[in-house]
């Protein structure tokens, strides 16, 4: 997916809770290069992205990864991720439909951006 796709789904009426809450403004998060981070969306799903290593590698100038709750995101969160503190399932929708995505630069780096209505964390171990 390309940058300015993702953008362009932040102008459509099924998400007009994340444009009226904040609009399409990605909030860096991380910057990495070969260690890539296990993240929490909202403190309820958990994912590693060293999954997807391979496909970031390959992206060329433009393109992102996506990951979300949408059917169209490169990495689509399972409803079994989403998970309260107490082991309970959580309100699907604290997970926004197109949470995060990882973008590559010029210099082969890699960085973390948060799109979401809540947060993305890096989870330090």
């Amino acid at each position: 997916m390309k940058y300015t796709d993702l953008k362009a789904r932040f102008e459509t009426p099924k998400n007009a809770y994340e444009r009226m809450s904040r609009g399409f403004n990605p909030r860096l998060v991380a910057k990495f290069k070969n260690g890539f981070p296990r993240i929490s969306c909202n403190g309820h799903a958990e994912v590693e992205t060293g999954q997807f290593k391979q496909q970031c590698e390959a992206l060329q100038k433009g393109e992102i990864f996506v990951i979300g709750r949408a059917g169209d995101c490169n990495y689509y969160l399972p409803k079994s991720l989403l998970i309260d503190e107490n082991g309970h399932r959580a309100n699907k929708t604290s997970v926004s439909r197109y949470h995060c995505f990882i973008k590559k630069t010029d210099d082969g780096t890699f960085e973390l951006y948060d799109v979401s209505a809540t947060y993305t964390m890096v989870c330090l171990d």
